[in-house]
């Protein structure tokens, strides 16, 4: 079972952030070339989408989505909504940049996000389209996508594992065990054994039998 996490924002004061930062285009400074990441230094985005918001004190509402970008190599936006009754408007909905939060380890189940101010932004600075759900919303991939494996079979890809200090995914998550309703005997694929083509379909030169040999994930 991964370890919950907590994730609170950086220091305030950060300037408004510019229309096209937003889009879904990762920053180039924050695409390096792809590097080694200690799994057990990763957040599970399945935990996240069962997380709470917070701000230092309170719970403010629920994570609603997890966003990648238009390569699908990072995750870059937490979408959250705010209950009725916490939100002086209505219900409301906004969004934060992953990259500008920080991760920590803590007890219980549960990933949990505290936003401040300074990393909240307004659903409509957020040029979404219902296209774009569909093909880089987390929410909707998980559990929906498979793996294709070299020899014919397929798994499902039932997590993402990502890296924390700049949302870029480590890590595919797949099941051997589909038909199970809890642990289904997951195993980690490395990101740089996938591969995904331009119509959206993942696919690795493994088999199931060298995707077993990984290892079960704790």
């Amino acid at each position: 079972m991964p370890k919950a996490t907590h994730i609170f924002s950086k220091a305030s004061g950060l300037a408004a952030t510019a229309l096209m930062s937003l889009a879904l285009v990762t920053p180039a400074a924050a695409n390096p070339p792809a590097r080694n990441v200690n799994i057990d230094k990763t957040i599970s985005a399945d935990n996240l989408l069962a997380s709470d918001v917070k701000n230092i004190a309170n719970k403010v509402g629920r994570i609603k989505d997890l966003i990648m970008d238009v390569d699908n190599s990072h995750v870059r936006f937490v979408i959250y909504r705010v209950p009725g009754r916490l939100h002086a408007g209505g219900p409301g909905v906004g969004f934060a940049e992953l990259s500008k939060v920080e991760t920590e380890s803590g007890g219980g189940d549960t990933d949990v996000l505290l936003i401040g101010p300074e990393s909240e932004r307004a659903p409509e600075t957020l040029k979404l389209t219902r296209k774009d759900l569909r093909k880089h919303s987390v929410d909707r991939m998980l559990g929906n996508t498979d793996l294709q494996l070299s020899d014919g079979k397929s798994l499902t890809i039932a997590d993402l594992r990502i890296d924390p200090s700049d949302g870029r995914i480590t890590h595919y998550v797949v099941e051997l065990d589909d038909d199970a309703v809890f642990f289904g005997d997951p195993r980690a694929v490395p990101v740089g054994r996938v591969s995904r083509s331009a119509d959206g379909w993942f696919f690795t030169a493994m088999t199931r039998q060298e995707i077993d040999r990984l290892g079960k994930l704790d």
